[in-house]
């Protein structure tokens, strides 16, 4: 499909957009260049990774950065891990040279894994999501989401299925929801077993730490997916009717299940012989959105773990739905302009409908896929390339 695509013209698109923003930056300031494109932008620069940045004073005076970091000029507490810290004292973040040399090399990181996925999957929807609000939240606020991408990027890439779950053990370390994307490598139970038993063991051993983390991650209304966010959003539209987060859970997941169960939807989702490697992809991706999504709040950049998923979406047969799965995912990652266009009101029910839509789709289609590499078994240190076999039909849906 993405043979007869030349690649030049959107990685010169890719260059030129960049070359831009850098023009910005340096000629207007960071706030009047980020507020042109739409995002949210804060000082300083950098917001997220300040976090971590602040945390090293904070503890060089004493304190706990994951309750009261006051080392960060924004007073945010520490969200992350405290593998962080280590990281940044191992690195003397605390050091402005170093920290922007940080930070860039996340940048450089991230972008040389879109420019190879545009190289091997040219798509023009690709770009357009690099440049999303979504997407130039991300390297706004020069968030760790930058790499965990690049780690989930490599591990779908990965050969063999130890590496692959080598990869998003390690990015489990830095971040707890790159967990979700063992169910990339099901199949192999040997490595999903080990990447299950060391999880465990990192949770045990750093459960307190885990606790603060999510303790200190706020629950956005806006610029944000989930079910906690949905929730919040209903409740400071309509005050009179709370509602809580696992109610619109279970209305979600129903409603999907309804769409495959009712509908031929279940038998138009199937891609049609992708290969093995862009399904790993769209398992990564659709497995951290669509898990996510339930568990928690998460701000929009973390939709850029979609770009994993685009290959084989565009691998689907029906056109219509492939356009129908383009559209909402675009919308998903552009909620600023959304509401730019339409005002809080019906832009956040749109944008929070096209989230909701996307949700009911891929959950779908990553059934299916799990399903199939569940009922096949592959050995010790099997490989992970080759093409897709024909998806069997999940017991109690109808036969494609």
């Amino acid at each position: 499909m993405f043979k007869h695509r030349n690649p030049r013209w959107m990685l010169a698109a890719l260059t030129i957009g960049t070359a831009l923003i850098g023009f910005g930056l340096l000629q207007r300031g960071w706030l009047a260049t980020w507020r042109t494109l739409g995002v949210p932008s804060l000082l300083p620069t950098f917001s997220d990774m300040r976090v971590i940045q602040g945390a090293i004073a904070t503890v060089a005076m004493g304190g706990d950065p994951q309750v009261n970091n006051v080392g960060d000029a924004l007073g945010q507490a520490m969200n992350y891990p405290l593998i962080w810290l280590s990281i940044a004292q191992a690195l003397g973040l605390g050091d402005e040279a170093h920290f922007i040399a940080f930070v860039l090399a996340c940048l450089t990181a991230y972008l040389v894994c879109i420019v190879l996925l545009l190289r091997e999957y040219p798509s023009w929807w690709l770009l357009a999501m690099v440049f999303s609000g979504a997407g130039l939240m991300l390297v706004e606020r020069g968030n760790t989401d930058l790499m965990i991408f690049v780690l989930l990027y490599l591990a779908a890439a990965a050969p063999r299925a130890w590496a692959a779950a080598g990869l998003i053990f390690t990015a489990t370390v830095l971040k707890l929801y790159p967990l979700f994307a063992l169910l990339s490598i099901v199949k192999h139970r040997w490595a999903t077993g080990g990447l299950l038993l060391a999880s465990a063991c990192l949770m045990l051993l750093t459960l307190e730490s885990v606790q603060k983390a999510v303790a200190a991650t706020p629950t956005a209304a806006t610029m944000s997916y989930g079910t906690p966010s949905m929730a919040k959003a209903i409740g400071l539209v309509f005050p009179q009717w709370p509602v809580h987060p696992h109610a619109i859970t279970a209305v979600v997941v129903m409603l999907s299940l309804g769409m495959g169960l009712i509908t031929p939807l279940h038998r138009r989702l199937a891609p049609g012989q992708a290969p093995e490697r862009v399904e790993r992809m769209f398992m990564v991706g659709a497995s951290i959105y669509v898990l996510s999504f339930i568990a928690s709040s998460n701000w929009d950049y973390r939709l850029m773990v979609l770009a994993l998923c685009l290959p084989c979406l565009l691998h689907l047969r029906h056109p219509g739905l492939r356009l129908l799965l383009m559209m909402a995912l675009l919308l998903a990652v552009n909620q600023p302009l959304i509401f730019k266009l339409l005002g809080m009101t019906a832009g956040g029910a749109l944008s929070m409908g096209s989230k909701v839509l996307l949700f009911c789709l891929l959950a779908q289609m990553l059934c299916r896929l799990v399903w199939r590499d569940l009922t096949t078994h592959k050995g010790l240190d099997s490989g992970m390339g080759g093409v897709a076999p024909r998806i069997p039909t999940m017991p109690g849906l109808p036969k494609p």
